[in-house]
């Protein structure tokens, strides 16, 4: 599992809106991960990209690539979206929504419970 640290300094700290986003299998329609994002759109071709081009190796990635062998795409959904968040904010909604979906039987392929990494470029 990751080591969890604090965001860098250089983080974006403020925006106008975040999502909290679900991406689902296009068949099954199972959700399988949660995270954030500024745009919908760009953030599903971050995850598309990073997959195909193996700049990470972890569940989320693989079930990706799986997903692309087959020519599928994930399905992407806005869960929640918050007006001019707080860092704190947005991590406690993507935090909520983790672990609500666990609760719920999701089988999620997120590392950590949420509520890490920064909002540049997402």
């Amino acid at each position: 599992m990751a080591e969890l640290t604090t965001p860098p300094d250089n983080c974006q700290k403020q925006t106008a809106r975040v999502f909290i986003y679900t991406l689902a299998d296009p068949v099954t329609r199972e959700v399988r991960y949660v995270g954030k994002a500024i745009n919908l759109e760009n953030r599903l071709r971050r995850h598309i990209y990073t997959a195909a081009s193996s700049i990470e190796q972890n569940h989320k990635t693989n079930w990706l690539k799986s997903l692309r062998a087959k020519g599928l795409k994930p399905i992407i959904e806005a869960l929640e979206e918050i007006i001019e968040p707080t860092e704190a904010q947005w991590q406690e909604a993507e935090r909520f929504w983790i672990e609500y979906l666990r609760v719920l039987g999701f089988k999620l392929t997120n590392l950590v419970a949420g509520g890490y990494g920064c909002l540049n470029g997402l």
